[in-house]
């Protein structure tokens, strides 16, 4: 059997939430389970452990990647649980002049993506990291001194 979790909110909704929990309850009764999350990518700004965990772990991990390798009880490698993961620029809502031109810098967090991964999972999972430059470049200068290491 096979569980679509979609949502119309496009973040913090809960969806990576329900699914953890699901994954839990299954283990919990002995069925199996593997959550996926194909595509994900984490602002900086709601969740800057995730900076930590991808130095721990060596790879960018996206906050939602982590969740659902963490209710699996780690039983899948985060890059095949999570195969395209991003971490985004910080946008502060300070740095806006309205609400709105905040809420339009986060309609495209692709131009936002600092470091990105992505994993190809035949023979053998293999991840490549990108790094995008002109993505530092809007960010608080300290972390745009860090993008340039």
């Amino acid at each position: 059997m096979k569980v679509l979790i979609a949502g119309l909110v496009p973040n913090d909704a809960g969806k990576t939430v329900l699914a953890a929990s699901l994954v839990k309850a299954l283990l919990r009764e002995g069925i199996s389970a593997t959550p996926v999350k194909p595509l994900a990518a984490t602002d900086l700004w709601g969740h800057p452990e995730s900076l930590n965990r991808s130095r721990e772990a060596r790879l960018v991990v996206t906050w939602d990647g982590y969740i659902l390798h963490r209710a699996s009880g780690g039983r899948l490698p985060i890059e095949v649980i999570n195969p395209i993961g991003a971490l985004l620029a910080p946008t502060p809502p300070s740095r806006y002049r309205s609400r709105s031109s905040y809420e339009a810098s986060l309609v495209e967090p692709y131009r936002r993506a600092v470091l990105t991964r992505v994993t190809g999972c035949a023979g053998g999972s293999r991840s490549l990291h990108l790094a995008n430059a002109d993505a530092c470049q809007g960010s608080p200068s300290r972390s745009a001194r860090r993008c340039r290491r």
